[in-house]
C-alpha cells in the first residue's frame, strides 16, 4: 500500500491506501508476528520472546531517522517507493513460519474427532467462540487488558506529542533533532527488551509484580516530559521512558503466555488488540482536545500518566474478584484463586458435537 500510494494526489484516497489498509495488513500481522515466538518455546520462552522482540525493536531508532533521511533526499514519493520496498521483504520471512509440531498434533486429534462424531466446522467455531468469550471471565484478563489500552495509548501518544512539545519549548529545534528524540526512545527500548527476557527468566514467581512497577516507571517517565525545556533534558527522559517501555512490552507477552498457556495466547492476544486498537483510533482527538484546552502538551502528559497508573491500581481489586462466577453462554464458569478458567474448557468440551 506504501507503493500504491505514490499515485494519488488526493488525501481523501492517500489515506484509504496509506491509511485505512495499510492499517489493516499490519493488524493482521502484529498479532502472529509477536505470538508465533513464544508457541516454539517452553523452558526459555522469556528468551525467545525477548530477543525476537529486540532484533524488532531496532525499526523503533532507526526507523525516524532513516525516514527522515529518506523525506530530505528523495522527497515523499521517494520516500514511499523504498519504505514500500523494504516492506516487501517482510513476504519472505512470513513465508518460512510453519505450525509448531504439538499444535499439528492437536489440530489432526481435533479433525479426527469431528469426523468420527459428525460434528460440522460451525459448532467447532462455535464452541471456540465461547471459549474466547469466556477469557473475559477472568479476571487477569481484563487488568491485561486495561494495562494494554493505557500502555499502547501512551505510547502512541508520544510519538505524536514529543516532537511538537520540543518545538514548543525549545526554540530553533530542527525537524533532525525530533527525530533524535524518537529514536533515544528506541535506544532505551532496545536494551530493556533484551533484558527482560532474562529478568523474567530468573524472577518466575515475580514477573507480574515486576511487569506492573513498569508500568507505573512509564507513566512517571512520562509525566517528566512537562517539567524539563532542554533538548538534551528531552533527550535523557526519551531514553528512560524507553527503557520502561522496552520492559513493559515484553514482559506483557510473557505474563500472557504464563496466564493463558500456549494454546489459549493467541486468541487472548486477538482480544486485546481488536479493542486496543478500536481504542486507538480517538488518540489524535483526544490529545487535540486536551491541547486545545490546557494551551499546551503538558496537560496531555499528565493524562496519560494518570491512565497508566490507574490501569495498575486495579490490580488491587483481584483479590475481590478471584472467586466470582459468572454465566457466559449458558455456561457455568467458576475461576480459581489463580484466575483459571480452566473448568469453562472442560465444559466445552463436553459441549462439542451436543
Amino acid at each position: 500500500m506504501c507503493l500504491s500510494s505514490l499515485v494519488f494526489d488526493d488525501i481523501g484516497l492517500f489515506n484509504l491506501t496509506f491509511g485505512v489498509i495499510l492499517g489493516t495488513g499490519f493488524a493482521l500481522t502484529l498479532t502472529p508476528s509477536t505470538i508465533v515466538t513464544g508457541l516454539y518455546f517452553s523452558k526459555k520462552r522469556s528468551l525467545a520472546i525477548s530477543l525476537m522482540m529486540t532484533l524488532a525493536g531496532a525499526n523503533s531508532f532507526l526507523l525516524p531517522i532513516f525516514v527522515q533521511w529518506l523525506l530530505d533526499v528523495y522527497y515523499l514519493q521517494g520516500a514511499l517507493l523504498l519504505f514500500g520496498g523494504t516492506l516487501l521483504q517482510s513476504c519472505i520471512a512470513a513465508m518460512l513460519i510453519r505450525q509448531p509440531v504439538w499444535a499439528l498434533k492437536t489440530s489432526n486429534k481435533e479433525g479426527e474427532n469431528e469426523t468420527s462424531d459428525g460434528c460440522c466446522r460451525i459448532q467447532f467455531i462455535r464452541d471456540q467462540l465461547l471459549l474466547d468469550i469466556g477469557k473475559f471471565a477472568n479476571p487477569t484478563f481484563i487488568f491485561l487488558l486495561f494495562n494494554r489500552i493505557a500502555f499502547m495509548y501512551l505510547f502512541v501518544s508520544l510519538y505524536l506529542i514529543v516532537p511538537q512539545f520540543a518545538v514548543e519549548q525549545i526554540e530553533g529545534i530542527t525537524s533532525t533533532q525530533c527525530a533524535y528524540l524518537l529514536s533515544a526512545m528506541g535506544i532505551g527500548d532496545v536494551i530493556c527488551r533484551w533484558l527482560a527476557g532474562y529478568v523474567n527468566n530468573f524472577t518466575r514467581n515475580h514477573k507480574t509484580t515486576l511487569f506492573l512497577i513498569s508500568l507505573i516507571g512509564v507513566g512517571i517517565s512520562a509525566l517528566s516530559f512537562q517539567f524539563f525545556t532542554t533538548f538534551y533534558a528531552i533527550l535523557a527522559i526519551s531514553v528512560i521512558y524507553g527503557l520502561f517501555h522496552g520492559y513493559v512490552f515484553v514482559s506483557y507477552f510473557i505474563v500472557m503466555f504464563d496466564t493463558f498457556g500456549a494454546a489459549e495466547t493467541p486468541g487472548a492476544n486477538a482480544i486485546h488488540y481488536t479493542i486496543t486498537g478500536l481504542c486507538l483510533l480517538a488518540v489524535g482527538p483526544v490529545m487535540g482536545r486536551i491541547r486545545d484546552l490546557t494551551d499546551s502538551y503538558k496537560g496531555c502528559f499528565t493524562f496519560l500518566a494518570a491512565f497508566q497508573v490507574l490501569t495498575v491500581l486495579v490490580w488491587l481489586y483481584k483479590p475481590l474478584v478471584s472467586n466470582w462466577q459468572i454465566g457466559v453462554g449458558g455456561i457455568h464458569v467458576i475461576l480459581d484463586r489463580d484466575g483459571g478458567f480452566r473448568s469453562l474448557q472442560d465444559q466445552l468440551k463436553l459441549c462439542i458435537c451436543r
